[in-house]
């Protein structure tokens, strides 16, 4: 059990973080103290999956405990980046880990820790399938691939269709606008595959704008989006902010109704009587993705998250696991609840502002 020093507990909420028991991964939140990584705080997923009985609390303790070693760093080095507050995504072999509770060891995960900030920062685990070797990473990519070009490739045949029939000049621009859109989306999936870095954050990056271009790739003709008022600008990697955008969209399109109770409930918008609302606002700390369709069942809000699942036709299950992965790198946390009234509400915070 990890013993949670109660002035690191009064700094987590004073910062407006959400309860470790809520995000459905192993979590585990730290301090720097003294040139250590101290673990002050573990979900129950975390104290179920890995020994956490050091009697000092270290991150070095717990790694040495669970036997891990990761592919491409050693602890040292592990532990300089996160005294530095620097962020982590690595692979992880584990030996020991799991295999009290169920009788097997050898597991690997992807250990992904936030950039630290007042000396703080956070660790989120998700088990990776082994049992495939190199050809699972090629299997995931390349359907990485094929899901996110899925968007922009539905949007280019609807407006090709609309070029033959019409003749209109508008559809040929949308059509330049999807396969430049294509190309990018290439060059990140590329960027990813070869392990490099994994964002680029700017500055003064405004939610509305970068929404508001996602929803045009995305083929939503029975749903309208609406934009809070006083969404801010954050710091985040434009690109993979829209990519974020456009995976909860089309989730929300693919598993959306036609009536509106939470967009009635909230008073906020009107809703759109012939299909779905999804409405973008800011919360304290960041900023959430709702919309007024069914939502998700409690007990498979746990599992939304991990690869290939989804219960679409078609779908290939990769959508919101990419969406989690880019609040990750980015330093956020991403938690499912349900909206007001009803629907899926996707909430994401320790988004750094650029204003206030």
């Amino acid at each position: 059990m990890i013993t949670v020093d109660s002035d690191d507990c009064q700094a987590d909420r004073n910062d407006g973080t959400i309860p470790v028991d809520a995000v459905p991964k192993p979590l585990a939140r730290y301090a720097v103290r003294d040139d250590t990584v101290v673990l002050t705080e573990a979900n129950d997923r975390f104290e179920s999956t890995f020994a956490v009985g050091g009697t000092d609390g270290s991150f070095r303790t717990w790694w040495t405990e669970n036997e891990l070693a990761a592919r491409d760093r050693d602890i040292d080095e592990l532990c300089q980046a996160l005294v530095a507050g620097d962020p982590v995504d690595v692979l992880v072999s584990a030996d020991g880990a799991g295999a009290d509770a169920n009788g097997t060891g050898d597991r690997t995960y992807q250990l992904e820790a936030s950039e630290t900030r007042d000396q703080h920062g956070t660790i989120v685990v998700t088990e990776v399938p082994i049992d495939r070797g190199e050809d699972f990473a090629g299997e995931q990519i390349a359907s990485v691939i094929s899901h996110d070009l899925r968007n922009p490739l539905d949007v280019a045949k609807a407006h090709l269709q609309a070029a033959r029939e019409t003749g209109e000049q508008t559809h040929f621009d949308s059509l330049e606008q999807a396969h430049d859109r294509m190309e990018r989306i290439i060059q990140d999936v590329l960027t990813l595959a070869r392990r490099e870095g994994v964002i680029s954050p700017s500055p003064a990056v405004e939610i509305d704008a970068i929404a508001a271009d996602a929803w045009e790739t995305v083929d939503t003709p029975h749903a309208s989006l609406t934009l809070g008022s006083d969404l801010p600008a954050i710091t985040a990697d434009p690109d993979r902010l829209q990519r974020l955008f456009e995976n909860l969209f089309r989730n929300s399109a693919e598993h959306g109704r036609t009536d509106g109770p939470a967009a009635e409930a909230s008073g906020d918008s009107e809703p759109d009587q012939d299909g779905l609302t999804i409405r973008v606002g800011t919360i304290d700390g960041g900023f959430y993705v709702a919309d007024d369709g069914p939502g998700v069942p409690q007990d498979e809000r746990a599992e939304v998250f991990d690869p290939g699942y989804t219960d679409a036709d078609g779908g290939t299950g990769l959508g919101l696991t990419i969406v989690e992965r880019i609040a990750v790198a980015h330093g956020w946390t991403v938690t499912l609840r349900n909206g007001e009234g009803g629907g899926a509400r996707f909430e994401f915070r320790g988004v750094e502002t650029s204003r206030q």
